[in-house]
């Protein structure tokens, strides 16, 4: 017995004179495993709420009823309740933001008087106005709001069972809490500081809240055993306000432009419950069954030749990555249920019980071919054709001599973008791509004007003369031989008209295009 005493009274000498002498040189592989396992478990994806596709809906709205650019700033949106850590003003410049990718209806005037808040570029800005060398534009809006309330626990409910004998004890709880909290906003006219009759938004939101656990214990002769099991869910405030930030500036944007908003409140993708049961529906399948989705709704979509493919091979991930770039969402090029979900808005909708239903992806329900979102049933060999839309603005069919015009072209996924404007004159002159707007290849992510309203300088379309005039825009899967006829591509607002003979131009273009082609044209009359 001493001598087992010895021993280990030996061995703890030795590991703490160990320890206490050895070099961290020694132990690198643990410091370098450190950097590793300090890595984010999950990639980044792009922050959204269920009101994401609205945003873009009303895009379109105020590009469709030509709204101008206007100058809008925001006051600081305070937190009443204290409990709602969140940065709401940023939310709602994020929201302005979205709603203005291709109209430019809102330009937002970023200034900060609050001397605690001061940074790098407020006080350069600060210099260069009291030196007159910078001149802010005054807001003709600003929006004003607040989170007005917030009532933890409003509803609680809890269940309780327990069983014990002289052997063993189980029990088992279960809760459930709910918190309510709501956002309120307005607009206001900067120039009399008075808030906007009728333009408001006052909306509530319930955050759901839920635990479950499982204790036990029990003995085997006279040894005993125990044990505690607990899963808890509990929804952040982050998501729920960015919802309701979406949902209030949607409604008090729609209200002061006069435009009718509610069309884009009312899409399906809108539904709470959407992200939800399609993220079921996705952890459902195994990883060959994700590759082999992807591929065959890809298929459908028109962004992959086939659907034949030996697990994630190049050509998906180049499919998967347009797709992404086209719906705005983060470029990875690889499956993932981000991805997943924006593919799924072209394969799902509301029944009239409220239940969410495929279309085109089993034999259930048929596509109906009037609605351009819904695509193709996958398991045919029909893909879902590339599409082009061409609009006015503004839209109207009669214009007067010496007035600008503009226009909107959109795709339904990536292609290469060709543009003719015809003056009255019957003079053909490409306008895009041109050394103002050079980027030959557009994404279905946005609206894109021609000239761009961002920027009315550049170059302007203005009618000279009476008489009938139009634009033929084409988009091509692929791009068009212009080594053919490189007079017809080469030069800008000069006249094409030389490089084709009793041909006309559309189907000039489709006779250099490789593979599928569509065309938008638009007329008007010059009084």
């Amino acid at each position: 017995m001493a001598f087992v005493k010895k021993t280990v009274l030996s061995s703890i000498v030795c590991l703490v004179l160990n320890g206490c002498n050895t070099s961290p040189r020694g132990e690198i592989p643990f410091f370098e495993t450190s950097l590793v396992e300090n890595q984010s478990l999950m990639k980044p994806v792009r922050s959204i709420s269920n009101f994401d596709d609205s945003l873009s809906c009303m895009d379109k709205l105020l590009l469709k009823n030509n709204v101008p650019s206007t100058y809008i700033t925001s006051k600081l949106i305070p937190d009443a309740s204290g409990k709602v850590f969140v940065s709401v003003k940023d939310m709602i410049v994020t929201s302005l933001s979205k709603m203005s990718r291709s109209s430019h209806a809102f330009e937002f005037v970023d200034f900060e008087t609050d001397p605690l808040k001061q940074d790098t570029v407020q006080n350069i800005t600060t210099l260069l106005l009291n030196s007159g060398d910078m001149h802010i534009p005054k807001p003709k809006l600003y929006v004003s709001g607040a989170i007005t309330s917030m009532d933890q626990n409003v509803m609680t409910k809890g269940t309780g069972l327990g069983i014990a004998s002289d052997d063993f004890e189980l029990g088992m709880t279960s809760d459930l809490i709910a918190t309510n909290f709501s956002l309120e906003l307005h607009l206001g006219d900067f120039d009399t500081r008075t808030i906007l009759p009728g333009i408001e938004s006052a909306n509530e939101l319930a955050i759901a809240g839920k635990g479950d656990a499982l204790d036990g214990g029990g003995r085997i002769s006279k040894a005993g055993t125990q044990f505690s099991l607990s899963a808890a869910y509990s929804q952040g405030v982050g998501p729920a306000t960015r919802a309701l930030v979406d949902l209030g500036m949607i409604e008090v944007i729609g209200k002061w432009a006069e435009v009718p908003y509610w069309q884009c409140l009312s899409l399906d993708q809108t539904h709470p419950e959407f992200q939800r049961e399609m993220h079921d529906w996705y952890r459902e399948m195994s990883s060959s069954q994700q590759i082999e989705f992807f591929a065959n709704a890809l298929h459908s979509g028109g962004y992959l030749s086939t659907r034949e493919t030996e697990g994630l091979s190049q050509e998906l991930k180049q499919a998967i990555l347009t797709f992404q770039k086209d719906e705005g969402i983060v470029i990875t090029g690889i499956p993932n249920f981000e991805t997943y979900e924006k593919i799924m808005r072209h394969y799902v909708t509301i029944d009239n019980n409220g239940r969410f239903k495929s279309i085109g992806w089993d034999d259930s329900e048929k596509r109906n071919k009037d609605n351009d979102n819904i695509w193709p049933d996958s398991k045919t060999n029909e893909t879902n054709p590339l599409m082009i839309n061409v609009e006015l603005q503004p839209e109207r069919k009669e214009y007067s001599v010496n007035e600008n015009i503009a226009f909107s072209v959109q795709v339904n996924r990536e292609a290469w973008l060709y543009c003719y404007y015809k003056n009255s004159n019957g003079v053909l002159t490409k306008i895009y791509p041109s050394v103002f707007q050079s980027a030959p290849k557009v994404d279905a992510s946005r609206l894109h004007t021609i000239p761009p309203n961002n920027n009315a300088d550049l170059f302007a379309l203005t009618m000279s003369k009476p008489g009938q005039e139009s634009v033929l825009c084409a988009a091509t899967a692929q791009k068009l031989a212009e080594e053919k006829i490189p007079d017809l591509f080469k030069t800008d607002f000069t006249s094409v008209n030389a490089a084709f003979d009793n041909i006309s131009l559309q189907n000039t273009l489709k006779g250099l295009s490789t593979g599928e082609i569509t065309f938008g044209t638009v007329n008007w009359t010059v009084k």
